[in-house]
């Protein structure tokens, strides 16, 4: 099991911009968990390195993200949308709580950006494909 860590500058500000936000650990695997058995399997393999317990989330891209910046040393950490447990209902619950996961990080990240780009706006397209 490889471990990659979020820039800690980077996660403390994001943390600071929303302060109820949960700090958590994530697990990323090569598809949705949907076994019992294999949450089980992962929790096992965290506890031969000390964790204790199963992963709080998994996410499927987080990993390959945080590999490509922390080669081009480029900090890095995941704001991420919870949308479903880990196990055999994953996709069921996925289905139906993906979009409200979604709009409450893109919440989070405007309460980021905010605090860092100050009177910086974005220029608005006017047309079809960003042409303005």
């Amino acid at each position: 099991m490889r471990r990659l860590s979020s820039d800690e500058a980077l996660r403390a500000a994001v943390l600071a911009a929303v302060p109820s936000l949960p700090s958590v650990d994530v697990a990323t695997t090569l598809a949705i968990t949907s076994k019992a058995s294999l949450a089980r399997s992962l929790g096992k393999a965290l506890q031969d390195e000390g964790e204790t317990g199963l992963p709080l989330v998994e996410n499927l891209e987080a990993f390959a993200v945080a590999r490509a910046c922390q080669t081009r040393q480029v900090p890095f950490a995941a704001v991420l949308g919870l949308s479903n447990h880990v196990g055999p209902g994953a996709h069921e619950e996925w289905k139906e709580l993906a979009k409200p996961a979604s709009e409450q990080v893109s919440a989070t990240i405007s309460a980021w950006l905010a605090g860092h780009l100050g009177g910086l706006r974005m220029k608005r397209s006017s047309g079809p494909r960003g042409k303005t």
